[in-house]
Order: structure tokens, then C-alpha cells, then sequence
């Protein structure tokens, strides 16, 4: 065997031991990460089974259903309250500014995230 042949081969040997510690590193890195996702499913079942029991034991009314019967029983007309949310002038002010919170009338402030109005206060 040549020097050249020899150096060539202790350094590929070296290599070689470097990644053999790499994959045994990453093995126990890949059985740790496998028991931190069994527990993560775990517990995402349990919160699943907890809702599902939440949900299953008492009857509930959506916003979807209280704003439908708003509309449709009371009578109130939804149109006419987003007009009165979402005045021109407001509107203005939502496209020049942004978010934040602006004055609707009577002391309430309509908040503001984007372009949508998301809550009133």
C-alpha cells in the first residue's frame, strides 16, 4: 500500500467513526423526539375526549343561531346596525389608519384588527 493509499484510508476511517457517532447521536434524538410526540398525542387526545364531553353533556346556542334569531325573530335589522358600525366616516378612518379602536356614537368604540371590525366597546 502506497502512502498516499494509506492516508487516503485513515482519513475515510475517521470519517467513517465521526458518522457512525452522528447516527447513534441522531437514533437517540429520533427515540427521544417519538416519546415527546406519543406524549404530545396523548395528550391532545385527552382534550379531545375532555370536548367531546363538554360538548356531548349540555345543549348550547352558537353566536351564529343568536345572531339568526336576532334577525329573524326580533326583527332587527342587521344591515342598518353595520351601517351604523361601519359609518363612512369610520370607514375613512379604518383605511387611512388601520387597526385600533374608533368612536361609533354613544360613548362605544368599534375595535378594529385589519380592515375588520372585530369587537365594540
Amino acid at each position: 500500500m502506497t502512502v498516499k493509499n494509506s492516508q487516503l484510508l485513515k482519513q475515510l476511517q475517521t470519517r467513517k467513526a465521526k458518522l457512525e457517532v452522528d447516527v447513534q447521536q441522531l437514533a437517540l434524538s429520533a427515540k427521544a423526539a417519538q416519546k415527546e410526540h406519543a406524549k404530545a398525542q396523548q395528550q391532545l387526545d385527552a382534550v379531545k375526549k375532555e370536548i367531546t364531553l363538554a360538548t356531548d353533556t349540555e345543549p348550547t346556542v352558537t353566536e351564529h343561531a343568536i345572531i339568526r334569531y336576532l334577525e329573524r325573530v326580533m326583527g332587527l335589522d342587521l344591515d342598518n346596525i353595520r351601517k351604523e358600525i361601519l359609518s363612512p366616516e369610520v370607514a375613512t378612518q379604518i383605511k387611512a389608519l388601520g387597526g385600533g379602536k374608533y368612536p361609533i356614537g354613544d360613548g362605544h368604540k368599534a375595535v378594529v384588527k385589519g380592515m375588520a371590525v372585530v369587537s365594540i366597546v
